[in-house]
């Protein structure tokens, strides 16, 4: 399956069996409120946990498993924890993040303002998810 940005699709690499393998992320109503219901903790929360790096790996494989499904993958916390395991909590942060802020815009790009107001705004994501405001 290849990624629609219009839908807000986020690319990740999950290792299956000893192999990187290619998945997509996808916020739709049912993964989002997934996210929440099976962390504890609203989206904008679970984002500033992802980027303050305070988001373990249950509520990561959580989240994974949650946007997986977005994407019609049979996906269980289990499962993707044992791929994450596999993967390293660190690759798959970027992808977690985006995906969460794209579930926050509903795939739509930010200026620095907007996600200011959001509390979303951090410059290690301002290149692929959030775009300053033109000048």
């Amino acid at each position: 399956m290849t990624p629609n940005k219009h839908r807000g699709d986020v690319p990740v690499t999950l290792v299956v069996a000893g192999v990187p393998k290619q998945f997509i992320l996808r916020p739709s109503f049912q993964a989002l409120s997934d996210c929440e219901e099976e962390t504890g903790l609203e989206l904008p929360a679970l984002f500033q946990a992802v980027l303050t790096l305070r988001l373990g790996i249950r509520r990561t494989a959580a989240v994974l498993a949650a946007g997986l499904r977005g994407s019609g993958e049979p996906a269980t916390i289990e499962t993707v924890g044992d791929m994450l395991a596999a993967t390293g909590l660190s690759e798959v942060q970027a992808s977690v993040a985006k995906f969460l802020l794209s579930g926050l815009t509903a795939g739509q790009k930010l200026g620095e303002a907007d996600a200011a107001k959001l509390g979303v705004w951090d410059t290690r994501f301002a290149a692929s998810s959030v775009q300053p405001a033109a000048s």
